[in-house]
């Protein structure tokens, strides 16, 4: 009597995992896709997903290998999400740059106004951002917000040398009294317009 052998279970699909150095390499050959030519007002062309997985990989191959939609997701995802807050974070009075660690700094009764407003800013208190300007080139034709979509003025290309750490538009100033011992709230966070300073030649 043969004997049934049940069939093989599909092997499991590995989780993509990214660390910087990845983060890295994708955005630079993102950057060499967009100087091609290959970037348009309604995104990246297919072809390029794939061709930039074959770089992470070959530069990375003792990491799990990527794909092109794991590629695709996590630059237009979570890179993309995190430029957008430091950008958010950066166009605030009170918040600086710190150029040579790549990360947002702020005297520490500025980081608790902004945490009670929104807690999930704690995190870049010490996470550092070093791909900020590279993104802001790879992202700055169009992002989309909810239902807007608006173009951002600052380019990477600005940035290419002698990096300006000014604070992109669309700021929001947090109002901070210094010689009073008012509570800062959210009732105290207001918009205003800035436009970013073109960084002095090196």
């Amino acid at each position: 009597m043969a004997s049934s052998q049940a069939p093989a279970a599909p092997a499991k699909k590995q989780k993509a995992i990214w660390n910087a150095a990845q983060d890295d390499t994708l955005v630079v050959t993102m950057e060499e896709q967009k100087k091609l030519g290959l970037q348009s007002e309604s995104g990246w062309k297919a072809a390029v997903w794939t061709a930039v997985a074959v770089v992470v990989n070959k530069e990375h191959p003792l990491d799990v290998l990527k794909n092109g939609e794991q590629c695709k997701t996590h630059l237009a995802g979570y890179l993309k999400d995190d430029y957008k807050t430091v950008k958010e974070l950066l166009g605030m009075s009170g918040l600086g740059w710190d150029e040579g660690k790549g990360v947002v700094t702020a005297d520490e009764h500025v980081w608790q106004a902004l945490i009670k407003t929104n807690s999930s800013y704690g995190k870049w208190q010490t996470k550092p951002f070093p791909l900020y300007y590279q993104m802001a080139g790879l992202v700055s034709d169009v992002i989309a917000t909810g239902d807007n979509v608006y173009c951002l003025e600052a380019s990477s290309a600005s940035y290419s040398s002698g990096r300006s750490s000014t604070a992109p538009e669309d700021s929001v100033e947090v109002n901070v009294n210094h010689d009073s011992d008012e509570e800062v709230t959210a009732a105290t966070i207001s918009k205003k317009r800035y436009k970013p300073e073109s960084p002095e030649p090196s």
